[in-house]
């Protein structure tokens, strides 16, 4: 297994490379990755050069929902509620109703009151309505 340094990634981030193409590289190796770790990484670069445009936003969602390990699924989470509130809401509901984890689903709820916003209070009321069934 190939191991991928993470700083070389933010390095070419700042060089001259072609940002759309070294993005769909990162998303090739995030796809195919098996390394927690690296993931993690790969997710958190790409959350930090915010990018927000639709393509970004089913990658995230992706991980949200179908990702195993708790803490993709989280950074997944955290990504989608502060940069893809509106399009994030079905996959935010999908996380509430059926992610098994309930670190994750702490981690959406406390996520979900740091919003300000009418948001907030759709996801906050499907969150109450579960835990209330609980």
């Amino acid at each position: 297994m190939v191991r991928i340094d993470l700083s070389d990634i933010k390095d070419l981030f700042d060089s001259d490379i072609n940002s759309k193409e070294l993005v769909n590289r990162l998303v090739a190796i995030l796809e195919k990755s098996e390394s927690i770790e690296t993931r993690l990484g790969l997710l958190e670069i790409l959350n930090e050069y915010n990018l927000q445009h639709s393509s970004f936003f089913k990658i995230f969602e992706n991980h949200l929902i179908s990702d195993a390990q708790e803490e993709i699924r989280i950074l997944a989470a955290e990504i989608i509620l502060r940069n893809f509130v509106e399009e994030g809401l079905d996959a935010l509901e999908w996380t509430i109703n059926n992610d098994p984890s309930p670190l994750v689903l702490g981690r959406v709820y406390n996520l979900i009151k740091e919003l300000n916003s009418s948001y907030m209070l759709i996801l906050e009321s499907i969150l109450f309505e579960k835990f209330k069934i609980i």
